[in-house]
């Protein structure tokens, strides 16, 4: 997870520029961190809501106990409500394959190599 966070400081901040001195990037990492990583990034145990979205709803009165996102994306939503056209292929177990274990015996694959 800290290298993740390490690839997006680099890419977001510190290749974006170059810094004068080593003062001037530790204060751009700092303005960077607390002004818009920290408070403004959204996070799944707010609700998939920013530190300030969140902020401002319990203020106000909001219901936070329902995620910002209780409604599917529409870009999304038709994928997520569709069901799997079983003529698409074998149905497979959690396993994810064919075993024992969903019901289907494995058969062995015969291969001829007589031509």
């Amino acid at each position: 997870m800290a290298e993740s966070w390490f690839g997006t400081i680099k890419i977001e901040l510190i290749y974006r520029r170059v810094w004068r001195s080593r003062h001037d990037a530790e204060l751009g990492i700092f303005r960077w961190i607390e002004g818009w990583y920290n408070p403004r990034r959204i996070q799944q145990a707010l609700g998939w809501r920013s530190p300030n979205e969140y902020e401002a709803g319990f203020y106000s009165g909001a219901d936070l106990s329902v995620p910002a996102t209780a409604k599917p994306a529409p870009v999304l939503d038709g994928v997520k409500q569709t069901a799997l056209d079983t003529a698409s292929g074998p149905a497979h177990g959690r396993s994810g394959g064919n075993d024992q274990e969903n019901g289907h015996p494995e058969e062995p694959q015969v291969i001829d190599e007589s031509q």
